[in-house]
This record gives C-alpha cells, structure tokens and sequence, in this order.
C-alpha cells in the first residue's frame, strides 16, 4: 500500500515536470518562430530601403516610369544601356527585323542603376550537340531596367514584347512561327509565373531581392507536345519541324539526307530529345536515347543490335529499349532493306523505338527502292529550313555579342552589318558554281561558316582562311571528281572568287590594304589536275582547326 502510494506520487511529480518541460519547449519554438520572422521583416525592410534608395535616384535623375519600363527623360545627360531588341520609348520597342534594319540599335554605356536591370534569358536544357553552340547556355534576350512599381500583368507584357522582338530581330516577320504563346511560364527569382494567370501578392519587385537580375523564360517544349522551344534553339521555322516530328510519329522512322554540314545530326538529336520529352519518359537504367555511328562501329554490330531490338519487341521487353534509336551514316550500310528488316517487317501493333537516320545526299540516290521502309525528308541546301539557317545564325551571333557587353562603335557595327548580309550571298554563289557542273547535290553546307568571329577586322582574316583551306579545296576536288566521272565534255567553269573580289565587304580603306590579294582563285587549271578529293568538307584541310 505504501509503495503504490510513493509510486503514484513519483508518477505525479514526472508527469508534472515533463508538462512544464514541453511548455519550455514551446516557449522556445515561440522565440525561435519569432526570431525568423523578425529577420523575415528586417531583410523586407532592408529591402524596402533598397528600392526607396533607387526611387529617390530615378526622381534625382529626372526619370520617369511608364507602365513599369523605366526611360530616360531626353534632357537627362545620362543614357541607359538597353537591349538592342528592348530599347523601349514609352511601352514600345524600336529594333530590327532584319540585318538592314540592325542599324537601329546603338546601346549606350549606364552610369546609374534605375529600377532594377533585369536580365530576359529564355532556358535552353540539353537537346543534343551542336556545332553551332557552346554547352547548354541559356540564351540571353534582353536587358532592360524595371520600375519597382511594375505589376505581375506589366511584366507579362514586357517578357512577351521582349521575346517577339527579339524572334523578329532573328527571323523578320516570320519569327520562326513563334509567337507570345509560345512562352509556357516565367520565373523571377523562386516565383515562378504564368503568363495571364493571377497575379501573386506581392510585386515583381518583392522576389527580384539578393543576386536575383533575371527573367528565365521557359518555352512549350515536347512534354506539352509543342516544339516551340526546339525551333526557337535550333533557329528551324516551328512548321517545319513539326511536320518532321508528325512524320516520325506517323511513320516511326524518318531518314535525313543532304550534304554534308546541313545539320542532320543535330537536327536528328534535336528531334529525339523532343520526342523522349513528348513522352515524358524519365532516365532510368536504359537511355531514352541511342546513337549509331556507322562510320565509326561499323555495319555488322548494328546489324546484330536491331535483330535484338525486334526480338524485345516481340516479347514486349519494352523496358530494355531506348525510346528512340538515332543510325548515322546510313549512306555506308550494304543495303538499307537487310539492315533494317527485322524492325520494318514487324507488326504495326509492336511499340518499336523511333528511328532517325542520317544519310550524304551524294549517296541517297542509290538507296531509291528502299524510301518506301522511311519518310525521307531533305536536308538539302536549298530545303527550307537550311537555305535561310546562315542568316539567321549570324543575326544571333551578332545580337548575342551585343546583348552580351560587346558593343562596338558605330563604323564598326554598321560595317558587321554589311558583312553577315553579304556571306550568306557568298555561300549562295559558291553552290551555284558547284551546281552548275553536275546535277548531284555536292555543295557546300553552311556549318563551314559555324566559326565566324563577330569582330569585324578578326572576320576578314577568318574569311581569309575559310576560303583558301576550306572552300577552295573543297570546290576544287568537287569538281575534279564530277569531271572524272563524266565522259562529256566538262561544262564551262565560272571562278566564283571573281563574284567574291567585285563585292566583297571589307574595303581596301578599311582594312588598310587590298585584302582580296590574298584570296585563292579557282581556274580552270586547278579543276584539271589529278584530283585528291577529300570525302567531305570535315577531311579538308584546317577544317577542324578553324572551328571553334
């Protein structure tokens, strides 16, 4: 009875402590809540002075505010260092849609800090390699101060002017066939924002706070069956591509053919990154993705790997398989109809991964009677999305550097202007010669100019080099080949160097000297000798080295 009583008695004193324990506890859970929030309102308020601090310098300034772009008001002896495709007067944007109209742009140097110089980079994750582009880099589009008082609807509109402008400036009217609803949602800082939707809270300005000075603009990618952002990286109109993937889908196997240096890898790359991505299948043990190069591996292992390929799919081993399978080179295989038989002879109910294909113009015409196992679609230098690729690669370039901090002088700018007007007409003329001597296609792709050097000095002796160890030699050996195979009497030959010394863009006052002296003629002695023809342009000589 006693021990019952000292037991009840110790239990009570226990249970006594431990609730003024847990009351101990809470209290500092209360303290430290409050601590957080303390500081939560310090760094508001620390915020809060930041943006009154950059008020009171826009009102010193003689600035004003509208609808949230922040300009310049014309007797202030400062200027701001605006994007070229977003120098804004009022709410709209002056810049060019095309290399002519480039000219408009003249960025100024900023001494002052106005509103809060927000940088516009639309995201770029991984889509294969290529040789136009370093890593994975997002791409910046515009650079432009904001006022701290823009609303959520404001800043839709300015990412949406930002980015239109910017696909002009790249493409003209066209725009690559993008518009604003191209643009699948946006993120200040960790606010991530549709544009449209309802508005959060608080203003931009609350999450544009710490090293917070962009806009990352997502744009609709495979996972919702868009391929907006593919045409916006791989500067191919959105029609285009999106009729290569409807044929993919329709037929499961597509085959990419044209000269060499028109961009099938990259497009074959491009096309399966989207559609690993359109079937929202995640990297597991097996990549989504698997790439043959026949000129490297050789034909009898892909011969041995399609045979497992059919035989997984026709025990449903779906697992073991890549979502699409990507053959390069194809133009070496024996017979297209053997190798890939057991993959065409299965039924249609079978899921067989996606095949793309790569294969040299040069050689497709021998591969005729087998169209009918893959939708063939040209990748020639006159097909849409190459013929027009060179002139919308280098107003990026040219764009890029300036958006980028490399803004030249006028002279300077206005002389690069004539100059990415002027290779595209190069490349142009080069082929025509070409075509002129036979009707095989073996003219020059325009990844020969992948390494073109935005600085106008630095490109006249780039040009220099391209043309007398990578276009000449190559032209050259065309030719000996077409007259080789020939038993006619070999067509008249036109120099096209002649074309490039009676319109060539870096003048003799300019560059101090007749630079054309340099340039290596291509006469008809050249195209008689004995021919050591290179394959394709990346055997020539100094191809690799001048790449960069």
């Amino acid at each position: 009875s006693t021990d019952a009583i000292t037991y009840n008695e110790i239990l009570q004193i226990v249970q006594e402590k431990d609730r003024k324990l847990t009351d101990v506890r809470l209290e500092a859970l209360t303290s430290q809540h409050q601590l957080h929030q303390l500081k939560d309102q310090i760094a508001q308020m620390q915020h809060e002075m930041q943006l009154l601090r950059l008020e009171n310098e826009r009102l010193q300034s003689g600035t004003h505010v509208t609808n949230g772009y922040v300009t310049s008001n014309p007797s202030s002896p400062f200027h701001l260092k605006l994007s070229p495709l977003a120098a804004s007067t009022g709410h709209h944007f002056s810049s060019p849609s095309s290399p002519e109209a480039l000219n408009n742009f003249n960025p100024a140097l900023s001494q002052i800090d106005e509103g809060s110089q927000l940088h516009f980079v639309v995201e770029t994750p991984f889509s294969g390699k290529s040789p136009q582009t370093k890593g994975d880099e997002d791409i910046l589009i515009g650079s432009v101060p904001v006022a701290r008082k823009t609303n959520w609807a404001e800043l839709d509109q300015m990412t949406g002017d930002i980015f239109m402008e910017y696909c002009k400036c790249i493409d003209g009217e066209a725009r690559l066939g993008l518009s604003i609803a191209s643009i699948a949602f946006y993120k200040v800082g960790e606010q991530t924002r549709i544009p449209g939707s309802r508005p959060p809270e608080l203003l931009p300005c609350a999450f544009i706070i710490g090293d917070v000075n962009s806009v990352k603009i997502s744009l609709k990618d495979g996972s919702c069956g868009s391929v907006d952002l593919m045409a916006f990286k791989s500067l191919v109109p959105r029609e285009t591509l999106q009729r290569y993937v409807t044929s993919l889908m329709h037929k499961t196997r597509i085959m990419l053919h044209g000269p060499s240096g028109t961009g099938k890898t990259y497009l074959a790359n491009s096309i399966a990154h989207h559609m690993v991505s359109r079937a929202r299948r995640q990297v597991m043990t097996t990549e989504p993705i698997f790439v043959y190069d026949v000129k490297q591996r050789g034909e009898e292992d892909l011969n041995v790997y399609l045979r497992k390929v059919a035989e997984a799919c026709k025990t449903s081993a779906y697992s073991s398989l890549p979502h699409v399978i990507i053959v390069e080179n194809n133009h070496l295989l024996q017979s297209l109809t053997q190798t890939y038989s057991p993959i065409v002879e299965l039924p249609p109910e079978s899921k067989c991964p996606y095949v793309i294909g790569t294969i040299l113009q040069g050689k497709a015409h021998q591969n005729e009677e087998h169209r009918h196992e893959f939708t063939w679609l040209s990748c020639k230098n006159n097909s849409v999305h190459v013929k027009n690729y060179m002139a919308r690669f280098l107003r990026r370039s040219v764009v890029e550097a300036e958006l980028r901090g490399a803004a030249t002088p006028d002279d300077d700018f206005q002389n690069m202007l004539r100059v990415i007007t002027w290779l595209p007409l190069c490349w142009h003329q080069v082929n025509r010669c070409l075509e002129s001597q036979s009707p095989a296609d073996v003219t020059i792709g325009p990844r020969v100019f992948s390494s073109f050097p935005v600085e106008f000095y630095a490109s006249c002796s780039w040009f220099v080099q391209v043309w007398n160890h990578v276009i000449a030699p190559y032209v050259i050996a065309a030719v000996r080949r077409i007259r080789q195979s020939q038993s006619s009497t070999p067509k008249p030959w036109s120099d096209p160097t002649q074309w490039v010394i009676d319109s060539f863009p870096w003048n003799a006052s300019d560059m101090g000297s007749d630079i054309t002296l340099r340039l290596k003629r291509i006469s008809s002695d050249d195209l008689d000798c004995p021919p050591v023809p290179p394959r394709d342009l990346e055997s020539t000589p100094k191809h690799n080295s001048l790449q960069r």
